[in-house]
């Protein structure tokens, strides 16, 4: 059964064995590159999935650190950042498909390039006579670091605590009333303020989105009762970091003669008053959508997609959208012709540096109407992309 939990393992000389930054020239202090930290990515082999370090300088340009440790044995599908619970601590916890396994990792409080690992626990989906069932497709982390959940078959949605350490504990009847067996979570989404958590769900064909109320002391979710129709399944549930754009969320629907579009909606007291927003990001049918994200202002949602747009040719597009109304309305901004692809999951920011990381490492101008410029920086893994300042604290701090 030891083999069946896919225990994470932290291979040994991956610690001490990342290059220090060194300067652009040997000339010049002045010169000198300067060190952000490190971008945390899944890959997945045949048989297993890895944690990949890639190490952040400024400009733009990273170097590949290697392989961290094995996620699970099985697909790796989420990986998740907490560095909210604990300002003096980082915490990574890595989602396995089939097994339902969650692994969980503790960065140093400094994160330098030679940062060791610490295996905080490994916790399993349901157990019956010998195989795994009601298997995940998505993980959330509160904002405030405190609950993380995960949804999936069977109208599954598990909800653990945060601790101190690390460490997840199980919330007993996270749900009074479980959700019916036909029901399917795709994804999982938690608003700004923390308050909401949204989940897509598919039930016999049809595509609703459901809103929860996360109590504040226990983590229990309690349904509002209240669920929003939608013409297809909605994958990759984000939300921005800031109220600033109102309690929004956003997302990637898809379907049977749908075309791939971005999805926007409020949550709170305005879901189920207020529609879904759909918005098709091309008139072919044959775009498809990989990745939306917010800025963490909310003001504009990057949009990643291939098979259509102005880069036939390439691999791919990547554009900005600027949210408006509350979501209600989206103005296409400029864009970037660049490889794309990966899970929905598959982009992060440096923001305080104002990059955008992806596959490529993207530079936003200050200035909102002019293109993203890629730089030099290529960010290794192909998922579940999350970055770490230097220091392990964000831009806000």
């Amino acid at each position: 059964m030891l083999g069946m939990l896919g225990v994470l393992i932290v291979l040994s000389g991956c610690a001490g064995s990342y290059p220090e930054p060194v300067s652009r020239s040997g000339m010049a202090t002045k010169s000198r590159t300067t060190y952000l930290g490190v971008v945390y990515s899944l890959k997945n082999r045949s048989n297993e999935g890895e944690i990949i370090a890639t190490l952040l300088f400024s400009g733009g340009k990273t170097r590949y650190a290697g392989v961290i440790g094995v996620s699970c044995n099985g697909k790796a599908i989420a990986l998740l950042k907490d560095d909210r619970l604990d300002r003096k601590r980082v915490y990574l916890y890595s989602l396995c498909h089939r097994s339902g396994i969650i692994n969980g990792l503790v960065v140093p409080p400094k994160t330098t390039p030679d940062a060791r690992f610490f295996l905080v626990g490994t916790y399993l989906g349901s157990w019956n006579a010998g195989l795994y069932r009601d298997v995940p497709d998505d993980m959330v982390l509160s904002p405030d670091g405190r609950y993380l959940y995960t949804g999936g078959e069977r109208g599954t949605i598990i909800g653990f605590r945060v601790r101190r350490s690390g460490q997840l504990e199980k919330i007993g009847l996270l749900l009074r009333k479980p959700l019916p067996a036909e029901d399917r979570i795709l994804s999982l989404g938690i608003n700004a303020n923390g308050e909401d958590l949204v989940a897509s769900v598919e039930n016999r064909g049809q595509s609703f989105l459901k809103e929860f109320r996360i109590d504040p002391d226990s983590g229990r979710l309690h349904p509002e009762g209240k669920s929003l129709s939608v013409p297809g399944p909605v994958h990759g549930i984000v939300a921005p970091d800031s109220l600033m754009n109102g309690n929004i969320l956003g997302g990637i629907l898809t379907g049977p003669g749908t075309a791939s579009s971005v999805v926007t909606f409020e949550t709170g007291d305005a879901f189920g008053r207020s529609p879904v927003f759909v918005r098709a990001v091309s008139r072919s049918g044959n775009t498809i959508l990989h990745q939306v994200l917010f800025t963490p202002d909310g003001t504009s949602l990057f949009v990643s997609s291939t098979g259509g747009g102005d880069c036939s040719g390439h691999s791919g597009e990547i554009r900005r959208y600027f949210v408006e109304e509350y979501g209600k309305r989206l103005h296409p901004g400029p864009s970037l012709c660049t490889r794309v692809g990966g899970g929905v999951h598959n982009a992060g920011w440096d923001w305080k540096d104002r990059l955008l990381l992806s596959g490529r490492v993207l530079i936003i101008p200050e200035d909102p109407e002019r293109s993203p410029k890629p730089a030099s920086g290529r960010v290794e893994g192909d998922h579940g992309i999350v970055f770490v300042p230097a220091g392990g604290k964000g831009p806000e701090e």
